[in-house]
């Protein structure tokens, strides 16, 4: 029997599974958003369920915006434009572009609402991938234009932390890959106010819910491409996240919440001072005439 496990529709909305041996991964048109990451060997779920109580959200797609525009509006020369949080691709409904045994993919382009956020015509493909114990989100941005297009991309995966309902957050750490002296920048109201130093003690990361009690932690000028997620005192099992090719890490919980959001992103929330020029905005990407650009994450089960 094919690993491919079809369609489940609601409207034009729907939602693909695919599997192998390790892996079974499920994602839904609306959004392109993946919502569910189940290991078959342990027989559990490794996603956040998206309970509305806390957050509704899995693991949606920031584009073409990564966080929070001072006033929720940012100025193309003389013309502002108005967009919500992380932007419109999370709540958009994707056209499904095919599957096969161990792959999902979903597009989705320009249409007359995005055209009155954001002036700019393109195309953006999001894939799911599974190879062992291996999940690749790939994303793909192509301008379709003569000219030069401003935007931001980031990932927003909640994974379930901790990963048993009777054990506690600050049994849990995230170890980086390598020895960290980087820059923390702090929010408030979800915009950057300032920057600070953030030192990392043995490449460790403990857990707890007032790490986030001033939101995200947004860390910039990482040496470490991968971190992992685990409890401190097992060795199994561990959730690798390589974020190779971004530029900034998020993570993010909700109070009381049974989830941590490990956000790899090209792209800022604005700074609170910001003149809100978007082709200046930090961390902006500039995909000159008729270009296309690939970021890809990858998530590994270690059981």
């Amino acid at each position: 029997m094919s690993p491919f496990k079809g369609l489940i529709l609601f409207g034009l909305q729907m939602e693909i599974s695919v599997e192998n041996d390790f892996l079974r991964i499920t994602a839904d048109s609306k959004g392109a958003e993946l919502v569910s990451f189940f290991s078959k060997k342990l027989k559990k779920e490794f996603l956040w369920s998206g309970d509305p109580k806390f957050w509704q959200r899995r693991s949606p797609i920031l584009f073409p915006i990564v966080g929070k525009l001072k006033d929720n509006k940012y100025k193309i020369r003389d013309s502002f434009f108005s967009l919500n949080q992380h932007g419109f691709a999370r709540d958009s409904l994707f056209t499904f572009d095919g599957a096969d045994e161990q792959k999902i993919s979903f597009i989705f382009q320009e249409n007359e609402e995005t055209l009155k956020m954001y002036p700019f015509k393109f195309f953006l493909r999001i894939s799911y991938e599974i190879v062992g114990n291996e999940l690749a989100i790939g994303a793909n941005i192509t301008n379709k234009e003569n000219i030069k297009m401003p935007f931001s991309l980031g990932f927003h995966p909640a994974f379930v932390c901790p990963f048993e309902n009777e054990e506690k957050l600050n049994e849990y750490c995230i170890v980086f890959e390598k020895e960290e002296k980087c820059e923390l920048l702090r929010l408030e109201n979800g915009l950057i106010t300032g920057r600070e130093m953030f030192l990392l003690k043995d490449k460790i990361l403990p857990l707890s819910e007032e790490l986030f009690a001033n939101d995200a932690v947004i860390l910039n000028k990482l040496l470490s491409r991968k971190v992992v997620l685990h409890k401190q005192d097992s060795e199994r099992p561990k959730i690798e996240v390589d974020f190779n090719g971004f530029s900034y890490l998020g993570l993010w919980k909700k109070k009381d919440a049974r989830f941590l959001c490990i956000e790899p992103w090209n792209g800022l929330p604005d700074y609170s001072k910001s003149d809100q020029d978007f082709f200046k905005k930090e961390g902006i990407i500039i995909l000159k005439e008729k270009q296309t650009i690939s970021f890809k994450l990858k998530i590994r089960l270690l059981e």
